[in-house]
């Protein structure tokens, strides 16, 4: 296996063999402590991202008043930050969302241009580095963070465009369930878990329920009529994919997830689980995961997915679409007794030209039913053919996390690298207190058909990747880590050349997602194997 300078080499310095158990000591560490009270206040899964040019911002939640960059940041509520660091670890600038408000993904564009996204309550102020504030407003009168935002930063931390995604409340089937004096249990929302900046587009997973509006697209939420009144309604989950451009406006729907219309009747909850994404060029490939009868919508086509729901065990089945293409691959496996929490999509990416998933799953892998889990769950590596979206090779953690009755994996991002190592940072979770009690880095060798499982040395609650290196950030109490270990061939390796010198073997060019380009601009690219800088 080829040494790689970035998850796996920080696990193990030899080369060829996995054999040394720690950690090597990272670039540089940065703690924030003392701006939560308690420990219940701060936000464990805040995402955090690597730029291109080797900056991290990191995301959180801070309840008292502190100093970061030469800058007071102050709270209103459970309020958000967004901070950046350059890849030597000094403070560029920080931002506030100021009001009760949480980060829940977040990317940066090939310029270092930051975009996030989350939910809040009814009022938000979103400060910039200019001095500026934006308002931004969701439910009227309400507490809990429901309603949907995304804002984009400059590299420079100037607030450049934002916008709000409201979820309305179907108030006429409320005071019709009361007429029946029945109930509707509605949970209005729009919670983006996933954010990817690719050319001029961001593009966005997004889990809904109710009416949600996004500029001329309406989404428009199942409701589960066990009775087929109206008197006992239930707000069903849906997912949809979304691009829209780099002002955060044209909104397009690139596939919508919903429960079928002949499943919203009667006792059985069938809805989609999951959802994420990843961009290879005009290629917008979406991933999800559900139980039941399920419809997903295109641009073009409408396609129903039946998988087995039983009151005792339920399939969660899996399916791969290029929505760019309408072409769709679905995957199956035996049912399962364990609940739908354990069905993940956790992360997604194009690398030189295979799609990969990583997630988490019960009974038989979906993708490759000879694979089983162990204990409450497992996490999983895949890859996949983009051309016919068929499973090139899959693999599970096997890790035994113990009582399975009281406790999970969850995954933490997904790193690839010169094919010779897939690898992802595995949480076992306790589920009545919902605290981290290890973590472990899953890696496999897709070339020696060998898995790799090794203890962590801290529980980690974020992980970001890029071509300079990655990041891991941890939470103990109110205290958080970020640990940021650089690539030195990012700031070593690179070579400037002119337009005019740039040829690429086999007509092929990559930025710095690993993501091929059709025609390169000003940046810094992969040329045969090479960093360039392009002028």
């Amino acid at each position: 296996m080829k040494k790689s300078l970035l998850l796996v080499a920080a696990l193990f310095t030899a080369a060829t063999s996995f054999a040394q158990e720690d950690f090597e000591d990272p670039t540089w560490t940065k703690t924030i402590n003392g701006v939560v009270e308690d420990a219940e206040d701060v936000y464990v899964n805040a995402p955090l991202v690597i730029t291109n040019q080797g900056d991290v911002v990191k995301t959180g939640t801070f309840t008292q008043a502190f100093e970061f960059a030469g800058k007071s940041l102050e709270p209103v509520a459970k309020s958000a930050y967004i901070l950046k660091y350059d890849k030597k670890g000094n403070e560029v600038w920080g931002n506030a969302l100021q009001g009760a408000a949480t980060v829940t993904a977040i990317t940066a564009d090939e310029a270092g241009n930051v975009f996030v996204a989350g939910v809040f309550a009814d009022k938000v102020i979103i400060t910039s580095t200019d001095g500026q504030t934006a308002e931004i407003n969701g439910m009227e009168d309400e507490t809990a963070q429901v309603s949907g935002f995304i804002a984009s930063f400059d590299k420079d931390g100037k607030l450049l465009a934002h916008k709000t995604v409201i979820p309305e409340v179907n108030w006429e089937l409320f005071y019709t369930a009361l007429e029946f004096e029945g109930f509707y249990m509605y949970d209005a929302q729009f919670r983006v878990n996933h954010l990817v900046a690719s050319g001029d587009k961001v593009y966005l997973t997004a889990r809904y329920a109710s009416t949600c509006n996004i500029d001329d697209i309406q989404l428009a939420g199942k409701v589960l009529d066990m009775y087929g009144m109206g008197s006992f309604c239930i707000d069903l989950y849906n997912f949809a994919a979304i691009e829209l451009d780099k002002n955060l406006g044209n909104a397009k729907l690139l596939a919508n997830v919903q429960t079928s219309d002949e499943a919203v009747y009667g006792d059985s909850q069938m809805e989609p689980q999951d959802m994420s994404l990843a961009v290879d060029g005009d290629n917008v490939f979406v991933a999800w995961t559900g139980t039941g009868d399920l419809t997903m919508t295109t641009e073009n086509e409408s396609r129903n997915y039946s998988f087995e729901f039983g009151y005792d065990a339920q399939e969660h089945g899996f399916v791969v679409v290029n929505t760019t293409t309408e072409q769709a691959e679905v995957f199956h496996a035996p049912a399962s007794e364990k609940a739908a929490l354990v069905y993940k999509v956790a992360d997604m990416k194009v690398f030189e030209g295979n799609i990969y998933l990583a997630g988490t799953f019960n009974g038989s892998l979906a993708f490759d039913n000879t694979l089983t889990s162990t204990g409450a769950c497992d996490a999983y590596l895949v890859a996949i053919n983009p051309s016919d979206l068929t499973v090139i090779w899959a693999q599970n953690s096997g890790i035994d996390e113990g009582d399975e009755n009281k406790l999970y994996e969850t995954v933490l991002g997904l790193e690839v690298r010169d094919l010779d190592a897939v690898s992802s940072i595995v949480n076992t979770i306790d589920m009545g207190t919902n605290t981290i009690v290890r973590s472990n880095l899953f890696a496999y060798d897709p070339e020696e058909k060998q898995v790799y499982v090794v203890t962590a040395p801290a529980n980690y609650t974020a992980f970001s990747t890029g071509i300079a290196g990655f990041a891991l950030n941890s939470n103990v109490d109110t205290e958080s880590t970020l640990s940021y270990y650089a690539d030195e061939e990012f700031t070593q390796g690179i070579e400037t050349i002119d337009n005019s010198q740039l040829t690429i073997d086999n007509g092929t060019i990559f930025n710095l997602q690993g993501q091929r380009v059709n025609k390169a601009q000003k940046g810094v690219y992969i040329q045969n194997g090479k960093k360039v800088v392009l002028k």
